[in-house]
């Protein structure tokens, strides 16, 4: 009989490490230095799900972009904190820093692939109210 060891099972665990964040500077919870025309952390407002956007545009392709460039209306450059691509037309959420409430939502162009994005009109508060506007 053959003395050689015999091959066996290894079982390991793996365990999620903590990371620590790192400190940050910016009120609204971006990383030091992000960009304020970057989004950071983008989520659609609540209820709103991607099925619930894909399925009112009538859009499959539809999905949050988490890279933008300039956000402009009327030549005035707006703040965008949620961006929703519907396959080269966009739903901006945004303020023009007189918005007390949180911005309203444009319609516009995605105009470049830096993720510039040209806006022609402003639906208010209700992200609903722009989508349907299509």
């Amino acid at each position: 009989m053959d003395q050689r060891p015999q091959l066996g099972h290894v079982v390991a665990e793996l365990t999620p490490t903590s990371k620590r964040p790192k400190p940050n500077d910016e009120p609204d919870g971006r990383p030091n230095g992000e960009p304020q025309d970057r989004p950071y952390g983008v989520r659609l407002p609540e209820p709103w799900t991607l099925a619930d956007v894909q399925g009112l545009t009538g859009c499959p392709q539809a999905h949050l972009l988490t890279t933008v460039g300039i956000v402009t209306h009327n030549g005035n450059r707006l703040h965008a904190d949620c961006v929703v691509n519907l396959d080269g037309i966009c739903a901006v959420r945004a303020s023009d820093g007189n918005d007390d409430n949180g911005g309203h939502w444009y319609l516009g162009d995605l105009v470049s692939d830096a993720g510039d994005i040209q806006c022609w009109a402003s639906y208010g508060p209700d992200l609903g109210d722009a989508l349907r506007a299509l």
